[in-house]
């Protein structure tokens, strides 16, 4: 069932999203909006969001948030691809180039890939987008200088 056609591409989206959404759904008719009374977001910039924007807030910072990360990293992928002539270097280098900054920017949060996508470990969605904005220009100068690279030598 879950194969189509004679090439047999696997498509299994439409059976995954399925739970997924029953679950969100349980989640957003069963839980209450706001501030939960268990003391999670006391002292955070996270009370202040909720208490002052509401739910939509966050939910719209984390999905521009999720969008620029998504963006960024496929601008990465091609920026490996550009730059390279294998694609397994350009399939992996992505995936190898987080772990390394994950491991050596932990310190540094706001440079740190992992603490951009959360938003709320900066205590700023706007910090982070900027951020991802700044990695997603130099992304594309990479990549441009790479293709000027390409056509000059190709």
């Amino acid at each position: 069932q879950l194969l189509i056609g004679h090439g047999q591409v696997p498509t299994i989206m439409p059976e995954a999203s399925i739970p997924f959404s029953v679950v969100c759904g349980i989640g957003y008719f069963g839980g209450t909006p706001g501030m939960p009374a268990n003391d999670l977001y006391e002292g955070t910039r996270m009370q202040y969001y909720l208490e002052n924007y509401g739910d939509w807030y966050i939910l719209i910072g984390k999905i521009i948030l999720g969008f620029l990360f998504g963006v960024l990293w496929s601008l990465i992928g091609m920026a490996f691809s550009v730059w390279t002539c294998n694609r397994y270097i350009a399939l992996f280098g992505p995936f190898i180039l987080y772990e390394l900054m994950w491991l050596f920017l932990y310190k540094i949060r706001f440079l740190n890939p992992i603490f951009l996508i959360r938003g709320d470990s900066l205590n700023s969605y706007p910090l982070s987008g900027l951020m991802e904005i700044i990695y997603i220009v130099i992304t594309i100068v990479v990549i441009y200088f790479g293709l000027k690279r390409r056509m000059r030598y190709e």
